[in-house]
């Protein structure tokens, strides 16, 4: 349908100009800490939050249904945002989509061989794709 690929688009515009923007702010301030940047930038979302979830529910507690796999993903999320606030700092917006691009294919990959994911043909133009789009950016 024509109103899920614009979707796609808005979401791959919103997403393409947040990354710019977070590289903005992050580069603005070379000589502040990457952490106290971090910790400015993601501080508000943490008390909005707290905010909406205390207005919202109050019968249960805040950590109700947590296990180990909850906060293991808790504790790799938090990971990956570091790594990629390094990557915005010291690297460009393009360099991230790289990366993830880089992680889309080998979790593919993975999962074809310990879950036996059958792939398709889509896979492999995406894949075809993305060397095309390496091979452009580290040419000379």
């Amino acid at each position: 349908r024509s109103s899920d690929l614009f979707l796609i688009l808005v979401y791959c515009a919103i997403s393409g100009l947040a990354g710019v923007y977070i590289e903005l702010i992050l580069k603005k301030g070379a000589q502040t800490s990457l952490h106290y940047q971090n910790l400015t930038m993601y501080g508000y979302s943490v008390v909005i939050n707290y905010f909406w979830y205390w207005t919202s529910s109050q019968t249960t507690s805040f950590f109700d249904g947590y296990n180990k796999w909850t906060l293991s993903i808790i504790l790799t999320q938090a990971i990956n945002g570091l790594i990629l606030s390094f990557v915005f700092k010291f690297g460009s917006n393009l360099t991230r989509i790289l990366i993830i691009s880089c992680a889309t294919i080998v979790t593919t990959c993975m999962s074809h061989f310990l879950f036996d994911l059958q792939l398709d043909t889509d896979f492999f133009i995406a894949l075809l794709l993305f060397l095309l789009a390496f091979y452009l950016y580290h040419r000379s």
